[in-house]
């Protein structure tokens, strides 16, 4: 069972459980892709204690990630603009000092 930790300002009941269950695409296959954020959730599954990240853009589509760097990247922006509900973000990877692939993401005007 997944729980909900936090969402974008504009995120409804419905909103919250179709990204729960919306087949969404991998973080980690949109290299270099900008999405415009309509909407975001963060759950936590109670099962597993994991956590995942589903944002959708203004198209409907859905962007979901595991991605501990990712989601603190996106929960410091949204912290710090008040919301992410029209901000595009390009989803970058980057190599740590131990040589591993993570991905990130790098606020954009669009």
């Amino acid at each position: 069972m997944k729980k909900i930790v936090t969402g974008s300002q504009n995120l409804t009941k419905l909103d919250a459980a179709n990204m729960m269950i919306a087949t969404a695409t991998d973080i980690k296959s949109c290299e270099g892709m900008i999405i415009t954020v309509d909407k975001w959730v963060q759950m936590q599954d109670t099962d597993t204690g994991a956590y995942v990240m589903v944002i959708s853009d203004k198209d409907g589509a859905f962007y979901a990630t595991i991605s501990n760097v990712f989601q603190q990247a996106f929960l410091t922006a949204a912290e710090q603009l008040g919301d992410m509900t029209d901000v595009s973000v390009q989803v970058i990877k980057a190599t740590s000092k131990q040589g591993r692939n993570f991905f990130s993401l790098k606020l954009v005007n669009e």
